[in-house]
């Protein structure tokens, strides 16, 4: 499934330090599968 991540929003232009920092350690270590599924869906959806 898909893993959400909060960003409280922007303070002097910039995201806080401590939720990238969560986020990219997230990407990290996460397991690569096939990329079958997105080849075929191309898109992002993002809510603001």
């Amino acid at each position: 499934g898909a893993k959400l991540f909060y960003l409280s929003g922007m303070v002097h232009g910039e995201y806080q330090k401590q939720e990238i920092h969560n986020l990219g350690r997230f990407i990290s270590v996460m397991k690569f599968r096939p990329l079958t599924w997105q080849t075929s869906h191309p898109y992002v959806l993002a809510d603001r």
